[in-house]
């Protein structure tokens, strides 16, 4: 569209009959520098409309970009409060695994010293069976 506005300004430039004593190359640097004026502000506009572009573009993949960081996050969020959850749980088992294991140590010492107990009263036993069958053999002889 800029152009076709170019090339019109010029063949009017070109194509206007002379008034007086104009001469062709006063009209025809005119057109040049109309040309030139027409052509950089032309530029102009296609370098905006291309960095808005660019900015566009930017702007729509850092969205999608900014989407799937946000979803990340989240999901980073989430993975935290499970391992949070995941480790409160891990200290409970342990706290419940020292004290089941304060008590089968409790458990085991008394079971030890019912098994030395009752050592001791089979031993009494079979110390007071050989007395009392040594005292029956005295009687007896």
């Amino acid at each position: 569209m800029l152009f076709q506005h170019f090339y019109l300004e010029a063949y009017r430039v070109f194509n206007t009959p002379t008034v007086g004593h104009c001469d062709t190359t006063g009209q025809f640097d005119i057109a040049v520098q109309l040309v030139k004026l027409t052509v950089k502000q032309a530029n102009h506009r296609l370098e905006k409309r291309n960095q808005l572009m660019l900015v566009y573009r930017f702007l729509m993949n850092s969205s999608i970009s900014f989407g799937s960081t946000n979803e990340l996050i989240k999901d980073m969020l989430q993975m935290k409060e499970g391992y949070v959850a995941v480790e409160t749980e891990l200290k409970e088992m342990h706290e419940r695994y020292s004290k089941l294991s304060l008590d089968f140590a409790e458990v085991e010492g008394d079971r030890q010293r019912l098994v030395l107990m009752l050592k001791n009263v089979r031993l009494s036993k079979s110390v007071l069976r050989r007395s009392l069958t040594c005292s029956h053999e005295e009687l007896a002889s």
